[in-house]
Formats: structure tokens, sequence, C-alpha cells
């Protein structure tokens, strides 16, 4: 399973994102430009998770290496020195090594490695001390997925609805791509437990059926075909805590077309 969430994680930032960079090096990057994530030596050949050259604020060019992790590795240390060691030779620049942690059990493994002569340490954050709402700001699917890890335990009821809001706006024309998203959505919510997994099945279920919906009833005068599902499809996202702007954003309305369809189903409601 380690290695799926690894594909995703690795997948997804083959490019870093400068709204993550900015967060980990504490600076706006004029650029980040992704370099190939293999090493090769005389002696040996390492790959590792996302390379990428960065130019900072203060004109500094600098190589950011990020491996992410879903379990606590002892040797986190002695790995992350390898790499860094190899890429400084390789680039001839400095090498800043950061290890994000995304797993579920504290994280417990550091990142320094001390003998003889050598001194060697790099950054170990956990996902968890990010706020979700920087990874739901994010216009890049790849990274808004991101906020299931983030953040503490309490309140994912509302992360998991922001994300598939979020994810259909972006993602309403190409449902190929959507789907893909979801499905590596719930493959790194397991990392959080089975109930918010679960969270993730149930909104997957049922954003099945408002797409269905959407696509019977593109808003005919009326909406004579389809209103019994529609109104229900509204109601469950009211229920659900969604806003009348995230409504509208869902379904791509117009603020004329979203008041009118909130006054039918207030109309509705009141004659049951």
């Amino acid at each position: 399973m380690a290695n799926n969430y690894d594909k995703i994680l690795r997948e997804n930032f083959r490019q870093p994102k400068k709204l993550l960079v900015s967060e980990l090096l504490n600076t706006d990057p004029v650029r980040v430009v992704p370099l190939v994530p293999k090493i090769q030596h005389t002696i040996l050949e390492r790959e590792t998770d996302t390379i990428a050259e960065v130019l900072t604020s203060d004109g500094k060019l600098v190589i950011l290496h990020i491996e992410w992790q879903s379990s606590n590795d002892p040797k986190m240390g002695l790995r992350m020195a390898i790499y860094d060691l190899l890429l400084h030779q390789t680039y001839e620049k400095d090498v800043i090594g950061v290890v994000l942690y995304v797993g579920r059990s504290k994280m417990t493994m550091t990142g320094k490695l001390a003998f003889a002569g050598l001194r060697y340490k790099c950054i170990i954050l956990d996902i968890r001390r990010f706020d979700p709402s920087m990874f739901l700001e994010s216009d890049d699917p790849g990274e808004i997925i991101l906020a299931v890890l983030a953040g503490g335990e309490n309140d994912k009821s509302q992360v998991v609805n922001r994300i598939f809001v979020k994810l259909q706006q972006l993602l309403d024309n190409d449902k190929t791509e959507l789907k893909k998203r979801i499905r590596q959505l719930e493959l790194l919510s397991l990392l959080r437990g089975e109930d918010v997994q679960r969270l993730v099945n149930k909104k997957e279920d049922k954003m099945a059926v408002t797409i269905d919906i959407t696509r019977d009833l593109k808003y005919r005068a009326g909406l004579e075909k389809g209103q019994e599902r529609f109104f229900k499809g509204i109601n469950q996202m009211l229920s659900e805590g969604y806003s009348q702007t995230e409504i509208q954003r869902f379904f791509g309305l117009s603020k004329k077309e979203i008041n009118r369809v909130m006054a039918l189903n207030d109309a509705a409601v009141k004659d049951q």
C-alpha cells in the first residue's frame, strides 16, 4: 500500500508547485524548474521523489530535494545525506533537503546524520502542520487533494466537501481526469483512517448522482425534467453545510439561475 501512496505523490509533484515551495523555503520563488529525479554515479544509482532548481527572491539558485514519506524510517538522515551529496556533486549548487511526512502515526524519525567529521541535517515536516486551506487555494488538482492529509483530525468532513467542490470546478469538462483525482484522493485519505476514506466514498457516490442530474438538467425554463432528483441533490448539499455560492459554482450556474433555483426549492419545501 505504501508504494501506492508514493506513486501518487511522486506523480503529482514531478513538477513542484510554487505554493508549496514557498512554504518550505519561507520565500517567494521567482522560478521553479523540475529536474530529472534519477541520480547516476559510477558506484550507485538513486532515484529521488522530487528535485527542482529554485530561483529565490534574493537571486540565489538552489536545488530543492523533496522526499515524501508515509512511514517512519530510522535511517532517513542517511538516505537524505546520500541523495543530497550526490545532488551537490551533480549540480554544484547548494542543496536543501526536505522530507514531508504524510503518515498517520506520530512522526518519530529525524533528519540528522553525524559520524567522524561529517555533520548533515535535513528538514523534516509533518504535513499536518500545514493548514488545509493552503492546498485548497491551489488551482492544481494534485495539490488540492493533499488537503485531506493536512491539518488536525477535526473537521475532515468539511475539508473533504471543499476538495470535491474545488475538483468539480476545475475538472468539470474532463470527467476522466476528475475520476483519476478522486481515486487518488480515496487512496490518500486512508492515511488518515478508514473513517476519512468513508467520507470520501460517500461524497463520491453523491457526486455521481449530482453529475447525472446536471447532465439531465441544463436548466431549461422551469427545470421541467428531473426536477425531483435535482432538488433532492440541492437539499442534500444544503444539509451538509454547502453555501449557496458553493452550490452555484458546483452546478456552474449564473447568479440569476441560482437565485431562481433556491426560490423554487424554498417553495417546494413549504408545500410539503
